[in-house]
């Protein structure tokens, strides 16, 4: 368990901060010695940290049995029961938990499971995009414009993320989505903090901006490079280089190239008690510097 009483970690230090967080195994998962159920666990013990701490969360994941947010569910459950029961002192004035659907799908959450969770967990449905041009282009291209879209508002309603895995190489859009979500980040001026434990894309990121080896350093940048590339192009050819979203995504290319930042910061953590310590100690780091 975390020691709030520690120098180093405030207690409701958090309390103005929305944090996002995004999580799922990479398919290198294995070879970092990581499976699901780590990962559950790591992830129910930070969410149920960081929300002791006072912070607000922002998720892009749908409801699924046994998903990353059945975990959050879990543990929100777990988090009003304390409150009702009175040994937290804060109410539930304001949802601490939003969950962003994209609109070109409903979320598979059940009512009774909002029910419980009402006034803790709001479930957010993403407008769909408006474009007239979108009703000749095939339905993969206006799902992946809708993951676009729910990413940038799921990040400009928060400050911080909080990356874990992420596949590298087999993703629903057409870049891999940790990637997108650290760069719109990083646009934003918000911090990123990159767990490395959990290997895939946040692994691939860590290397890029913090490894101390030039050759891995090199070579994350090499692939980070190609995957930008890649989704760019295949953006142009499905919506032409004049499309707005494709003039929004190719602005992330130049923050791509800027390596060297303090807005990022990272963990080779395996327990959540650790990366939640760490994350506390830079974020408060950050604070000092104005970002």
């Amino acid at each position: 368990m975390i020691d709030s009483n520690s120098p180093s970690v405030l207690k409701r230090s958090l309390k103005s901060r929305v944090i996002g967080i995004s999580a799922s195994l990479g398919e290198n998962h294995a070879a970092f010695g990581m499976k699901q159920d780590e990962l559950d666990r790591v992830l129910s013990r930070l969410c149920e940290a960081l929300l002791g701490h006072g912070a607000r969360l922002a998720f892009g994941h749908d409801w699924r049995p046994d998903g990353v947010m059945d975990v959050i569910v879990s543990m929100a459950l777990q988090y009003k029961l304390q409150v009702a029961a009175g040994s937290d002192p804060r109410d539930l004035k304001e949802p601490r938990v939003k969950n962003f659907v994209h609109s070109e799908t409903q979320s598979a959450m059940p009512a009774e499971v909002r029910g419980e969770l009402q006034g803790l967990v709001e479930v957010y449905q993403c407008e769909k995009v408006q474009d007239g041009s979108l009703d000749r282009v095939p339905a993969e291209t206006r799902f992946r414009l809708a993951l676009l879209a729910m990413r940038g508002e799921l990040v400009a309603s928060s400050d911080t993320l909080i990356s874990i895995g992420g596949p590298t190489f087999k993703y629903a859009g057409w870049f891999p989505g940790i990637l997108e979500e650290v760069l719109r980040n990083l646009q934003a001026g918000h911090g990123v903090f990159l767990c490395r434990s959990f290997g895939g894309i946040t692994a691939m990121l860590y290397d890029a901006y913090l490894s101390d080896d030039p050759e891995a350093k090199d070579a994350a940048r090499k692939i980070l490079s190609e995957r930008m590339n890649e989704g760019l192009v295949e953006m142009a050819t499905v919506l032409g280089t004049d499309h707005e979203a494709y003039g929004k995504v190719y602005e992330l290319w130049d923050v791509l190239k800027r390596w060297e930042t303090r807005k990022v910061g990272g963990t080779m953590a395996l327990d959540a008690d650790t990366i939640v310590t760490e994350f506390l100690i830079w974020d408060k780091e950050q604070i000092h510097h104005d970002w």
